[in-house]
């Protein structure tokens, strides 16, 4: 019910969110103490558990079931007169000045009746002041000094919706008693009641009655089943008909009451419920492995069918029975409670308990558990054994796992003993009962210890030192280690370091040699006892000699030092030396131990200590050692045209240091040798000036005053002092001269780059050889030409002259040279039926084959383009190649056999391919052909044609496009 609130309360505040209202806030008679009565004065009332009355607040929707569960509130209405009285209790609907909630929207319950919604309650005019209308809840009758009590329980109606004659609204109700005195007889009503069942079938669940109640005075308003709670007859009248559902078999009394309280009884008994259970029966066998039953299952109206369970919750799978009485045979492996459970044919139910603890299937228990917590010398097995139905008959105790060693129990419910373990292990304990059902256990020994610890890798340093380390480890995997000791004598101590654990790994620092006694025990007083001897402790420093010096601390290229040592303890380890002041040392190889050759260059005072092997340090002895041996530094040279051509003279200089004794003199490598130079020398820095041409690698050393030469330095010097040589030709080709510098010339640096100019205008600088004027007309030029060498001078200007052709007439309408008019005809075998000739005005060719002329006269390759104007048609059916084209060939000759596309060597086709491709030029159109890329030196024109008529009216070459 609690949810149901909530989800209400929520959708409460959805609507208001929405709407921006709430439902009504309300009370019911919230102010009234005193009834409002209206007739006798003798008729009083009274108020049991007094209250102020239904105060509802900020009401919203309930279910009735919610409704049904408020307190209300309660009333006692008593008749204090002499005679009789009858009364009607009305709710009164009050007037409102704010917005008024309608009674519709309003659930009533009276002394828990059913709920009613105040629509469905008969409506009167209001009784008392500010009440406009009136609910009649109830009515009755009281004799004198007779008394009723009732609950009145108000609430909003669940389906209330939420609509704006709702929200916001207020319903305010007060209840009135009307009363009025009747004499007795009248009260008098006669009251026929019929019942009749009018369920068809048997069932257990419900049987319907139909229950017709007649009256002859008043109506029939009520109707209850303990005289207590009565519910209202939806529609009163002297005749009704009501249907009621029994749920519960038997008798059962059943009441309805006039509107004056005239009350008639009639008792309801059930014939087609059937709410008896069946009966269980059990008759038992018991095997002592299984336990057999014969259940009797009995029911006077039919069995339905049986389920055997381990749950006291009814099955939801039955074995059908059928008939009245059936035995079911069950049998039992299992000590525990099982549920015998019976259903009629209508599905009542019923069960049985049925508990047995007498079956025996299963092996014994068994406990086991050791005593020894702490490791000791043995361990003491205690065991527990026991069967609760047949007995125990035997017990084994085993290191093997299977194997069984049995001892006989005398047959007993309960077994217990203890056994002595001195030996670590898994241990198999298994009992078995009467029935032979055994059960095993294992239990682990591991604190007993019967075993000495041990010393496991007992060593002492074999390395010489000042002391010497004793290491090893205790072992004891058993009760563990508690203490061990190390003493110069073989007595047992009286005092033991206390150690841990399984292992201990120790060192001792023995500053004596000799013979080391070793103890340990572990936690149950196991001792071992060995021993070990140290031989390498050496606390005597050797003794180092005064130094022999061989140059006795002067100057000098090499030195010896030699010292002697006294060492007889552990050995050498290290001779050290340091140099001057510094405080780290460095260590002399093995070879040098007893002296030393240096021929480095140094001046330093050598310190010598000699370390043996175990850190003992001797004196310390020290000499001087001045050694001279390094060259000078090789010279820096300073040559500002180093490698570079130069036409003027050249300086050279060089500077070389020494840290030692100084720079002597520079020596300069001609002849074959070194030779010492008149060099001029200021601050160390020599100077040399060249002036002759030279191409030349200067080698340079320096040597200081102690001999050292220094490696080598060299410089390049170049000098060039004559000017180049200019030579010039040229060459023309089509509209294009190109000069030659070729045969220009320079004695010593050679030449850098070339200058070229066209009449004496722009000049061209170039690196090659030779440059080309392109795209000239026709005319004569002057060209120019001059060289300039990589020391930067320049030679004398020379000059030639060079010619471009004018346009060359090759054929104009007949009058062109004849000597290039010879040419060659030539066919395939239809060579009459075409013509090549040489109109006055044109060259006519026809032909449905194959037509050449080749001009004969070699023409020179002096022009850019080849130029024809013709103009052509296809006038042949002949074929499909048709083709007019003109171009150039090496030579005059022609085969006829040949593609002629493969034989010529340029060519501009006019028209070709098949009739939808070709075109008919059919006025003159002038074409050209580039001639930029013909690499030959001449070459002849070349026309051809097939199965087309071509008529060619003008060819010439000329260097203009």
């Amino acid at each position: 019910m609690k949810k149901k609130v909530y989800f209400i309360l929520v959708l409460l505040l959805v609507l208001t969110s929405v709407l921006g209202l709430s439902y009504a806030s309300w009370l019911f008679n919230g102010k009234q103490r005193n009834f409002n009565t209206l007739g006798s004065k003798c008729f009083e009332l009274t108020m049991i558990n007094e209250s102020a009355g239904i105060t509802l607040t900020k009401a919203y929707p309930i279910s009735d079931e919610e409704g049904m569960k408020s307190d209300g509130y309660t009333f006692t209405i008593k008749n204090t007169c002499n005679t009789y009285a009858t009364y009607e209790v009305n709710l009164e609907d009050m007037l409102l000045e704010e917005k008024r909630l309608s009674g519709e929207y309003i659930k009533v319950s009276i002394n828990d009746g059913s709920p009613i919604n105040l629509k469905e309650l008969e409506k009167k005019i209001g009784h008392i002041e500010g009440s406009d209308k009136s609910y009649e809840l109830t009515s009755g009758s009281l004799a004198p000094e007779e008394e009723m009590t009732y609950t009145i329980k108000l609430w909003m109606d669940e389906e209330t919706p939420a609509i704006e004659e709702v929200m916001n609204a207020t319903f305010l109700s007060k209840v009135s008693i009307e009363a009025g005195y009747i004499e007795e007889d009248k009260l008098v009503n006669g009251i026929e009641l019929e019942v009749k069942s009018i369920t068809e079938s048997l069932n257990n669940i419900r049987e319907v009655f139909e229950i017709k109640g007649t009256s002859s005075q008043y109506n029939l308003i009520e109707y209850s089943f303990d005289n207590n709670h009565w519910t209202r007859i939806e529609n009163p009248a002297k005749e009704v008909t009501i249907i009621k559902e029994i749920q519960e078999a038997g008798k059962q009394s059943f009441y309805i009451r006039d509107e004056v309280g005239n009350v008639k009884e009639v008792e309801i008994e059930t014939t087609k419920l059937d709410q008896t259970v069946p009966e269980i029966k059990i008759a038992e066998t018991d095997n002592q492995e299984n336990i057999e039953l014969n259940i009797t299952f009995k029911d006077n109206l039919g069995l339905g069918g049986y389920a055997i369970t381990g749950s006291e919750e009814e099955p939801e799978e039955w074995i059908v029975l059928e008939g009245k009485e059936s035995v079911v045979q069950y049998k039992l492996t299992e000590n525990k409670t099982y549920y015998i459970w019976i259903k009629d044919s209508v599905g009542n139910t019923n069960y049985q308990k049925y508990s047995t603890d007498t079956i025996d299937t299963k092996a014994p228990e068994l406990s086991i558990r050791n005593t020894l917590t702490e490791w000791g010398v043995k361990d003491i097995l205690q065991i527990e054994a026991t069967d609760d139905v047949i007995g125990l008959s035997g017990i084994s105790i085993s290191k093997e796992e299977g194997i069984y060693n049995w001892e006989v129990i005398e047959n007993t419910l309960n077994y217990e003993t203890e056994k002595e373990i001195i030996e670590n292990g898994i241990y198999y304990i298994t009992v078995k009962d009467a029935y032979g059902h055994i059960t095993t256990k294992s239990i682990v020994i591991d604190k007993i210890d019967n075993e000495l610890p041990s010393i496991e890798s007992l060593s002492a340093q074999a390395e010489w030192g000042t002391t010497n380390e004793i290491t090893g480890t205790f072992v004891d995997n058993e009760s563990g280690l508690v203490g061990y000791q190390i003493t110069r004598e073989k007595e047992e101590p009286t005092e033991y370091i206390e150690i841990d654990g399984a292992n201990f790994s120790f060192t001792y620092t023995a500053t004596e040699n000799g013979v080391y006694y070793i103890w340990v025990k572990d936690k149950v007083g196991n001792l071992t006892q060995t021993e070990i001897e140290v031989n390498k402790i050496d606390n005597t420093a050797p003794v180092l000699s005064s130094i022999t010096n061989s140059s006795n601390g002067e100057w000098a290229q090499s030195v010896t030092l030699s010292w002697d040592i006294e060492e007889t303890g552990s050995g050498i380890k290290s001779v050290e030396w340091r140099l001057n002041d510094k405080t780290t040392w460095g260590s002399f190889s093995e070879k040098e131990w007893y002296g030393i050759t240096r021929s480095n260059n140094r001046n330093d005072t050598i310190y010598i200590k000699v370390t043996d092997n175990v850190g003992n340090v001797s004196n310390i002895e020290s000499t001087v050692l001045k050694i001279d041996n390094i060259a000078p530094s090789a010279p820096v040279i300073t040559n500002s045209q180093n490698n570079v051509w130069s036409k003027e003279a050249v300086t050279v200089s060089m500077k070389s240091t020494d840290s030692r004794s100084g720079i002597n003199r520079y020596e300069w490598y001609e002849n074959g040798g070194w030779t010492t130079r008149a060099i001029t020398i200021k601050d160390g820095v020599g100077t040399i000036k060249y002036t002759a041409e030279r191409n030349e690698t200067i080698r340079i050393r320096a040597v200081d005053n102690a001999g050292n030469v220094s490696s080598e330095s060299t410089t390049i010097v170049k000098i060039d002092t004559t000017n180049p040589t200019a030579k010039i030709s040229a060459s023309v080709k089509q509209n294009s001269i190109t000069v030659s510098a070729s045969g220009s010339s320079d004695t010593n640096s050679g030449i850098a780059s070339y200058q070229y100019s066209k009449d004496n205008k722009t000049w061209y600088t170039s690196t090659s050889s030779s440059y080309t004027f392109t795209g000239l007309s026709a005319g004569s030029y002057t060209v120019y030409v001059k060289v300039t060498d990589n020391s930067g001078r320049t030679s004398s200007v020379v000059s030639t002259k060079a010619t471009v052709a004018s346009d060359n007439i090759i054929y104009d309408t007949g009058t062109a040279n004849s000597a290039y008019k010879t040419y060659v005809k030539t066919s395939d075998q239809s060579i009459g039926t075409s013509t090549v000739s040489f109109g006055t005005s044109y060259i006519y060719m026809n032909a449905f084959s194959v037509k050449a002329v080749v001009f004969t006269k070699a023409i020179s390759n002096n022009y850019r383009y080849l130029k024809i104007t013709a103009k052509t048609s296809k006038n042949s059916t002949y074929g499909t190649y048709y083709k007019t084209q003109f171009g150039i060939k090496s030579d005059t000759t022609f085969d006829e056999d040949a593609v002629p596309l493969n034989v010529i060597k340029r060519f501009y086709i006019i028209n070709y391919s098949d009739s939808s491709k070709l075109t008919n030029y059919t006025s003159y159109t002038t074409f050209t052909l580039d001639l930029s890329s013909v690499t030959n030196s001449s070459y002849y024109i070349y026309l051809y044609n097939c199965d087309t008529t071509a008529y060619i009216q003008k060819i010439w070459l000329t260097n203009t496009a």
